[in-house]
């Protein structure tokens, strides 16, 4: 009562002394904006409806970078997650499943099944089926949309783990590392196969079998080894590497942690001005050779390998070994000047290509301050399913957490009814007559048919496939070599019929009276367990066919998922400039051009009047997610490195929906003194205001921003003051919402706080709309203004602000025509 109190800075008020909040703290829900989520099935339709559309008469062309968009604009398409984890368990069957004998489609519980006349009607062909003698009514195949088939265990098909391992690191670094391999051992299922390679200036290929001593084979690192060379090279002509170098867990626990605790930092000399010579390329060949010398045609399995740095000795190499040539930056790609890089995609294509044949994975940590070449690495993990994981140091929480993750997410251990973690996958898809299919986006590979099939096998297995291609098309049928229980593939499908007529579907109800047209998908996932259990989980549901084309009926009805459908487009978008490399604004001005379709065709105006332009609350916030995802880091070439960038890319194509939304746009949440729990506030400088704490989610970042207010009150240590224990809550909320955030996400984000000014700040203010910017008439930085809690901050940009975004969408949108 009677102390002086401190003084304060000119503007800045004492925080007023309040009763502390009895509401609880609620961790912030990145869907908060979203009604809409993944159904019990693993899928998420961006339109509710099938929009059967007709085909034009004359043949849509298209540029190198363009996509042509069909009459919906945003195409109907899915995201399927395949060991999708409900509420509700999966149900399962003992034994084979039941399919069609003409086209392999699966009894389900919208096929037409007759009882009395013991056939069941395939809705994919039209084929009748007999049905078994010893059918129950109450199958769980004719009661649920999801049912999964437990087959026998195949002993050769339990999985590989290759540890493929940097040495040229600091000896804290490698220290670090040999811990969190010691702990991953625990981790790996106790019957698996394990091989172990360390890759500095050469490549050592260690003998895990040989249980009196540690014994290696020391391999020159300049070069790639052909299969009969390097079969000569470890005496494996005649006999398979299991057992010495691929060895049992439970049989060579002891002697692989003896070797990696005697894991020393690669003895070869590093001048100064030089780098590290690492043959992570031969490593690597070497790792995929082990599993091509088991000759096992149910191998499956996964390649880790743990980096430190670029390659740059032998094939793979993206840089050479002096300093004072630089890694390649996105610049440099436009400008052609990347020497290494056409010889190292090539190496490591072929590389990704025997994996997929070997049904491996590739799971790459790359931890360096720098770039080290997972560009050129990419489809190796891209297309088999495997996972990138950049960060900045072995011993920093970033690595330690998500290598502990990939583990935890794939739990290989578990072998209850439930699974988290597949290996050799093959994903099949069967529609209905005259539904077709463009194409998957995602981690997979298109299986095309055999040349040497028979023009009667080849016309079956093109019966679906659209002549549109999204993706990896030409096919119904697609693999990979891992996944785990959130891995996210987009299939992408055709609604334009040959014509009007043949817009009607297939109906489950025989009787005309009561059916109604919709279209049937079938989702097949067969898979091998870490146990070497094969499975297979069939997934069938149906859309309902809209009645007429007329755009007012799917927005009448809400039948557009907007976050989907900004998923679908940003896995579009980023798969254009994967194919078509450095054509960053042809690929923005395709994503313009879809937006201003999508306005005019669900938009009503008049004419050239943009003030006249209405959406429906069920379209609006779409235009919001194209201005944001232009904004991205997947459109960006400043400020961001190639590996950064195939990073991102990486994760975009992977996760679900709502992960992929949140790296798009993402959540911002407001603290205050009088509501000390997590609010969404909009993603605008306006939302800068310098008595609250703002809490951003970008995915990959995760920011604690304190306003210029709370930031002066922190360093008076007011919040260690009892009497001001609300503004301490309001310090405490954001951190405890902060830890359910950093607790469950992979790859483990980067964590910073910062307040309104700290250069940390950036990545914050770098994300927000800016309304206030240092270009607007009248603006004054927070704290400046007359009433600055209306304010907000002032962002230093050029870039155009939502409301410039929005006005020249009207213009464009409401524009006449041009024939």
């Amino acid at each position: 009562q009677g102390q002086a109190q401190p003084q304060y800075p000119q503007g800045q008020a004492q925080p007023a002394v309040l009763q502390s909040p009895t509401i609880p703290t609620v961790p912030p829900d990145p869907s908060l904006a979203n009604p809409q989520s993944t159904d019990a099935n693993g899928l998420r339709w961006t339109w509710s409806t099938f929009p059967s559309t007709e085909r034009p008469k004359v043949a849509k062309t298209s540029s190198a970078v363009n996509l042509s968009l069909p009459p919906m604009v945003v195409p109907l398409a899915c995201m399927f997650t395949p060991l999708f984890q409900g509420e509700a368990p999966v149900p399962s069957v003992a034994g084979q499943w039941i399919a069609c004998r003409n086209c392999g489609t699966a009894l389900s519980k919208h096929s037409r099944v007759d009882f009395t006349g013991n056939f069941w009607a395939c809705l994919s062909c039209l084929n009748r089926n007999p049905l078994p003698s010893d059918l129950d009514p109450q199958h769980p195949a004719l009661l649920s949309d999801t049912v999964e088939y437990v087959q026998t265990v195949d002993s050769e098909a339990r999985p590989t783990f290759i540890f493929v391992v940097d040495t040229c690191l600091t000896q804290e670094e490698l220290d670090a590392l040999k811990r969190n391999l010691i702990r991953s051992v625990e981790w790996l299922p106790p019957l698996s196969l394990v091989g172990f390679v360390t890759f500095g200036h050469g490549v050592t290929l260690w003998e895990l079998g040989c249980q009196d001593l540690n014994k290696c084979y020391s391999i020159r690192g300049s070069r790639k080894y052909e299969a009969s060379e390097l079969s000569a090279m470890l005496n494996l002509t005649d006999v398979t590497p299991v057992g010495r170098f691929l060895c049992p867990l439970d049989e060579c626990d002891f002697a692989l942690s003896s070797i990696i605790e005697e894991l020393s930092v690669d003895p070869f000399p590093v001048a100064v001005g030089f780098r590290p010579e690492r043959a992570c390329g031969t490593a690597i060949d070497i790792a995929v050779r082990l599993l091509e010398f088991m000759k096992c045609p149910s191998s499956c399995g996964k390649v880790v390998l743990l980096t430190g740095g670029p390659a740059t000795r032998g094939p793979g190499s993206v840089v050479g070994i002096k300093k004072d040539e630089m890694l390649r930056f996105h610049r440099d790609f436009m400008d052609g000047n990347v020497p290494h890089y056409q010889a190292a995609l090539t190496f490591y294509n072929d590389i990704a290509a025997r994996l997929l044949q070997q049904r491996a994975s590739l799971d790459a940590f790359a931890e360096s301050f720098d770039q080290v070449g997972i560009t050129e690495l990419r489809r190796c993990v891209n297309q088999t399913g495997g996972c990138f994981v950049c960060g900045d140091t072995f011993d920093h929480d970033m690595f330690t957490f998500s290598f502990e993750r990939l583990f935890a997410r794939s739990d290989v251990r578990r072998e209850e009814s439930a699974t988290s973690a597949a290996f050799a996958l093959e994903i099949e898809v069967h529609m209905s007559g005259d539904t077709l299919i463009s194409g998957a986006i995602g981690p997979c590979e298109a299986v095309l048919p055999s040349t040497s099939s028979s023009p009667e096998a080849k016309q079956l297995a093109a019966r679906h496939v659209s002549p549109t291609v999204m993706g990896s098309g030409g096919t119904s049928k697609w693999v990979l070599s891992a996944a785990d229980e959130a891995l996210t593939i987009t299939f992408v499908f055709d609604t334009e019929t040959s014509d009007a007529q043949s817009a009607g579907a297939v109906s489950s109800v025989p009787t005309s009276s009561q059916s109604y047209n919709k279209r049937f998908f079938q989702f097949v996932t067969k898979y091998v367990t870490a146990a070497g259990q094969r499975r297979v989980r069939i997934t069938s549901v149906t859309q309902p066919v809209a009645p007429t084309q007329e755009p007012s009926y799917f927005v009448r009805n809400a039948c557009f998922d907007q976050a989907c459908a900004a998923a679908v487009i940003s896995r579009m978008a980023v798969s254009l400039l994967e194919a078509h490399e450095n054509r960053w604004e042809g690929t923005k001005r395709w994503v313009d051009r879809l937006l201003v379709s999508f306005v005019r065709r669900f938009g009503t105006f008049t004419i050239g009047q943009p003030d006249s332009l209405r959406l429906s609350p069920c379209l609006s916030l779409f235009p919001s997610f194209m201005f944001n995802l232009r904004r991205s880091e997947y459109f960006m070439i400043l400020n961001i490195s190639p590996d950064e960038t195939t990073f991102k890319r990486h994760w975009l194509m992977r996760e679900p929906c709502d992960a992929c939304v949140l790296m798009i746009q993402p959540t911002l949440m407001s603290y205050t003194l009088q509501h000390p729990i997590a609010a969404p506030v909009p993603l605008d400088s306006t939302s800068l205001v310098a008595d609250h704490v703002l809490l951003m989610d970008a995915y990959f970042n995760v920011h604690i921003l304190y306003g210029a207010t709370v930031h002066e009150w922190m360093k008076m240590k007011w919040h260690e003051n009892p009497e001001y224990a609300h503004f301490k809550a309001q310090l405490d909320a954001p951190e405890q919402d902060v830890a359910v955030i950093l607790g469950a996400r992979f790859p483990y984000p980067r964590f910073s706080r910062t307040d309104a000014n700290g250069s940390e700040s950036r990545h914050v203010k770098t994300r927000m709309n800016p309304t206030h910017t240092h270009n607007t008439s009248g603006a004054r930085p927070s704290g400046g203004a007359a009433n600055p809690q209306q304010q907000g901050d002032v962002i230093y940009t050029d870039d155009a602000s939502v409301i410039q975004f929005m006005q020249s969408l009207k213009a464009a949108a409401v524009a006449p025509e041009k024939n």
